[in-house]
């Protein structure tokens, strides 16, 4: 069930899967000259090596393992004071009457995984990544539902590493896994608030601050439940009174 709440906005969970979608359309070629997608998964590191220990023995009879394959994960955030604007501002959305404080600015660090088998093919996943950044990469969405929030969320690529795992001595099979390390460039969003509307005012007006008679005008919105962008009239009226 989606959480109604004015303070929880997913904002976490969309930017994972941002990032995410951001690698999940990566094909390369085989040594037959075939076309293969590069499965993708949320996974640490230690996954990767885990499910080789595990399944060694099924690896050398079954083909059909994912491998090569790709795994990611959200490492860390950090408070990024240097993007940070007046947090008092606010921003509105349309006439709907919902405002917020303005957003806080974040970098959230991720880590790419590319898993493979041999060394060959992981050159051929890695040559297709790293032209797309220079350093960074823009994608642009709508952080916000029901806001029109539309950003570019910037992915810099950091750095890049590579090591070869040994599953016992050097005559075993091997695993060489690729790390590849960005900082997502983000915001995380205050509560949602309703701006309260005027239905009524009523103003008193006399000569003097002696004169104990007054005219007492009224302003009224018709129908009393209409929001700014509905249909509605102001009925006033003056009536004088002792």
């Amino acid at each position: 069930m989606k959480d109604k709440s004015p303070f929880y906005h997913s904002t976490i969970k969309r930017l994972v899967t941002i990032f995410g979608s951001v690698f999940n359309e990566v094909d390369y070629f085989d040594d037959f000259g075939n076309r293969q997608r590069v499965p993708l998964f949320y996974s640490p590191r230690e996954k990767f090596l885990v499910d080789r220990a595990e399944l060694a023995d099924m690896y050398r009879i079954n083909s059909n393992q994912p491998w090569p394959r790709m795994g990611f994960e959200m490492v860390g955030m950090n408070y990024a004071p240097e993007r940070q604007v007046n947090p008092i501002h606010r921003f509105r959305q349309g006439a709907s009457g919902k405002w917020q404080y303005n957003r806080v600015p974040y970098d959230f660090s991720f880590q790419l995984y590319v898993a493979t088998k041999q060394f060959e093919p992981s050159l051929r996943i890695i040559e297709q990544i790293l032209p797309i950044f220079s350093p960074a990469f823009n994608v642009t969405v709508n952080e916000l539902d029901g806001w029109d929030t539309a950003t570019d969320i910037t992915i810099v690529f950091d750095s890049i590493s590579y090591d070869i795992d040994y599953q016992g001595d050097l005559s075993t099979e091997r695993t060489i896994v690729w790390t590849l390390g960005f900082t997502l460039k983000a915001f995380l969003y205050c509560r949602d608030n309703l701006q309260t509307q005027i239905k009524e005012t009523i103003t008193k007006l006399s000569t003097s601050e002696m004169d104990r008679q007054f005219d007492q005008m009224t302003a009224l919105v018709v129908p009393r439940e209409a929001r700014k962008d509905e249909p509605h009239t102001i009925v006033e009226t003056v009536e004088t009174r002792l």
